[in-house]
């Protein structure tokens, strides 16, 4: 059977095993997931300091989310399709510059309208990482060992986290010399300098040198790989049949293929979870302190942190739910179901304590359902077009996201706007629970097993 540079690449990969090159690429995109959270919270910590210092109404807080997520839209399928033309490690590089400079200018910005520059723009980077960290974890890893991107989304959580403990830290602390927001956009700068620093060395995936016909290369990089993880007995030799599937695909024919007859149902309604999901999450990150305005400041950011927090035991249940008889499919159905069950609970809670828990539930099973669906979605196309998927997924998420804020802020506005708007982002999540329906499972077989043995190189 003729063999494509991808296929070897996977089969080498498993036969080097995971090891201590694997867990640095784990740590590298666990810290991205990180940022990629702090970022996203730091939109609802903003808007929250700015209506107190500038004056800025509901409507105005969710133009800010929405700007951001617009920038994340327009994003997506950039960052998705210079990724399949440039590699992964050299474009999520440049994104990292983005944020640097973004940050650097929002010590200063006290201005709405600059303020509202800020937030595409770094949404507009945002994406860059978000594209690109599942794809690039996913080239480097062993089959046996997918379901660790499930554990990365821990990162989201760890990220949440911060964020509320440096909000805490910065009310409790306080300046008379710099406003707090200021603070928070220089943690942020700080942490992405280091997170620039951290990408000096990362290297481009074997997968998409393979795809791109540069052997050679994947050779030493595989080489590589097998030394730092003691494994440097193993020879390695790319040396396809037949090599035309590693030529370079246009972005048109790459967007004709993932709506293929083959491709076109799970394109379809994937893109609708992604829209649906972001829709609500996004959204509820966002307008979490309004949610929580009968506690004071301190509260309100104490359960944020019990929020984020929470977060890493589904994430873990669900990196282990994904490779069980439930798989990614049926894993991502019953969070968002559960998740939607959850924020439509909360529209009637008003004791701190009621809160905290179906703030826990809601918490561990929305980001258990990020964990299944990043781990399920790029696993649905081939190396050559991954990206341009991710990217088109992507930008479903950031049209969701784009159009929540607005229409949740003004709803907000109105009379009895906390559980219409609350409701609404429910029924999103069950939308988005439906359409897992219509999904194929994506989990490896058996047979996939045995395929992959059959076609690897003797």
């Amino acid at each position: 059977m003729t063999q494509i540079p991808t296929e070897i690449v996977v089969h080498y990969l498993d036969e080097i095993g995971w090891g201590k090159y694997q867990w640095s690429i784990f740590e590298q995109c666990m810290i991205s997931y990180f940022n990629i959270q702090f970022r996203n919270l730091s939109i609802g910590y903003f808007a929250a300091i700015y209506a107190i210092d500038l004056g800025i109404s509901n409507t105005q807080k969710g133009l800010m989310g929405t700007l951001f997520q617009l920038g994340c839209f327009i994003g997506s399928y950039f960052w998705g399709n210079l990724s399949d033309r440039h590699g992964r490690a050299s474009t999520v590089k440049k994104a990292g510059f983005i944020f640097i400079f973004v940050h650097l200018v929002w010590i200063f910005a006290d201005n709405i309208f600059v303020i509202l520059i800020l937030c595409f723009a770094s949404g507009f980077g945002n994406t860059g990482e978000m594209v690109i960290i599942p794809v690039l974890f996913k080239e480097f890893c062993p089959t046996k060992k997918l379901n660790f991107i499930t554990k990365l989304t821990s990162g989201f959580a760890i990220g949440g986290a911060f964020i509320a403990f440096s909000a805490i830290s910065i009310e409790i602390i306080g300046s008379n010399y710099l406003p707090d927001w200021c603070f928070m956009a220089i943690i942020l700068l700080f942490c992405h300098v280091l997170m620039s620093i951290l990408r000096i060395g990362l290297d481009e995936t074997p997968g998409f040198l393979a795809s791109k016909g540069k052997f050679s290369q994947t050779e030493e990089l595989l080489s590589k790989i097998a030394k730092i993880n003691g494994k440097d007995s193993i020879s390695i030799s790319i040396s396809p049949v037949d090599n035309t599937n590693a030529q370079s695909v246009k972005a048109p024919i790459k967007m004709k293929a993932i709506f293929s007859k083959k491709y076109v149902k799970s394109t379809v309604f994937v893109s609708i979870i992604y829209f649906f999901i972001y829709f609500g999450s996004f959204s509820m990150n966002l307008f979490m302190p309004r949610f929580l305005q009968q506690f004071s400041f301190a509260v309100r950011y104490t359960i944020i942190l019990i929020q984020q927090l929470s977060g890493i035991p589904g994430i873990f249940l669900a990196s282990f739910l994904v490779n069980t008889k439930l798989g990614r499919k049926h894993t991502l159905l019953l969070s968002l179901a559960i998740t939607s069950f959850s924020v439509y609970l909360f529209i009637f809670l008003e004791h701190i304590v009621a809160v905290i828990i179906v703030i826990m539930m809601l918490a561990s099973v929305n980001f258990a359902s990020f964990g299944s669906l990043f781990t399920l979605s790029p696993e649905i196309y081939p190396t050559e077009i991954r990206n341009s998927a991710m990217g088109f997924f992507f930008t479903w998420s950031r049209i969701g996201s784009s159009i929540s804020p607005f229409i949740g802020g003004m709803i907000l506005d109105i009379e009895n706007g906390k559980e219409v708007a609350l409701a609404l982002f429910a029924s999103g999540y069950l939308i988005a629970s439906l359409s897992t329906v219509f999904i194929e499972e994506t989990r490896p077989s058996l047979k996939t097993t045995i395929l992959i043995e059959e076609n690897s190189p003797q």
